[in-house]
């Protein structure tokens, strides 16, 4: 019993630890101008299927001025979007809630989401969204309760994977698609 309690109390920190770092990396930031305007090291974002990245070095504090920078009185504002990715064998309708640090851009952290997912002919019902949405890529995790649901979109290129949970093996998908949020 007492075992159990210790593993309780060692789960709900860690739920803790990993909500107070989804925090801290969404007040970063979100759009490519957040960089290279408010600096940091290493090259900014950079174009991949991520949707951007920040560069090395680059943390919640501004470069050269430890804890005292700007990045920790960063107001967030958080706004309801509809994203939708669709094209060659892949339609995705959601309706999200996106994280940024400016209050009309329609890009940031995805913090919740619900909607559905068509690939390859399955239908699949979103229960939790999680990811990014930027102005040339989306990078979107969907929890169904049975599968998870990985699309990486970029400049007119999708790649999706569908995992059953508890069964081997995995489905994958790419094409051509658009992507909108509005």
């Amino acid at each position: 019993m007492r075992t159990k309690t210790v593993l309780v109390i060692a789960a709900l920190a860690l739920v803790a630890g990993i909500a107070a770092i989804a925090y801290a990396q969404s007040a970063q930031g979100n759009t490519a101008t957040s960089w290279e305007v408010k600096g940091g090291f290493g090259k900014g974002w950079e174009g991949h299927w991520a949707v951007g990245k920040a560069g090395r070095g680059a943390g919640v504090w501004e470069a050269g001025k430890g804890c005292g920078g700007k990045y920790l009185n960063t107001t967030l504002y958080t706004a309801t979007r509809q994203l939708t990715i669709s094209g060659d064998g892949i339609s995705v309708s959601l309706t999200v809630d996106v994280v940024n640090t400016n209050a009309t851009s329609p890009y940031g952290r995805i913090i919740y989401g619900t909607g559905t997912v068509q690939l390859g002919g399955n239908t699949y019902t979103a229960k939790s969204v999680s990811g990014a949405v930027g102005p040339n890529g989306a990078r979107i995790t969907v929890y169904t309760g049975k599968e998870l649901i990985a699309v990486r979109y970029y400049n007119g290129n999708y790649y999706a994977v569908v995992k059953t949970l508890g069964q081997p093996g995995y489905q994958s998908y790419n094409g051509t698609a658009t992507l909108n949020i509005s």
